[in-house]
């Protein structure tokens, strides 16, 4: 995630506000880097009518692990082309949550990935930002 694409999110008032406290997203270099890698390992792969929103748990201690787990996750759910799913699923000690949806908002980028403190409204976290994505 660039510095620019956290500064939208706190123009839209997800990391600042009511949803980025709700989970306590992380912004720190290994997210930032984690992010960075996943999205250009897939973020080509996903069709223009598609979305995909994902979120791990911090403390990352082995972020090459989680990133290939992410990346191979999300592979799979594109190869499947089905729509929407969720795949949950706790590896190394994080809590993982990927989320592919149908009919991308405009407004909403194809991928979207968020590091948060341990909690477990990670759920109600993803469903809120979907919710203002498609009101948008």
């Amino acid at each position: 995630m660039t510095r620019r694409r956290i500064a939208e999110l706190d123009q839209a008032g997800i990391a600042q506000g009511d949803l980025g406290t709700m989970v306590n997203l992380r912004f720190d270099r290994v997210v930032i880097e984690l992010i960075g890698n996943v999205r250009g390992a897939v973020e080509a792969a996903i069709p223009d009518s598609h979305w995909v929103m994902f979120t791990t748990t911090a403390p990352i201690r082995k972020p090459s692990r989680v990133e290939a787990v992410l990346v191979a996750t999300l592979r799979e759910q594109l190869a499947l082309g089905q729509a929407p799913v969720e795949h949950v699923e706790t590896f190394e000690g994080n809590d993982l949550r990927v989320r592919l949806l149908p009919n991308r908002p405009g407004k909403a980028p194809r991928l979207m990935g968020f590091v948060h403190n341990p909690t477990p409204r990670a759920g109600d976290f993803l469903d809120s930002l979907q919710r203002a994505f498609e009101q948008a």
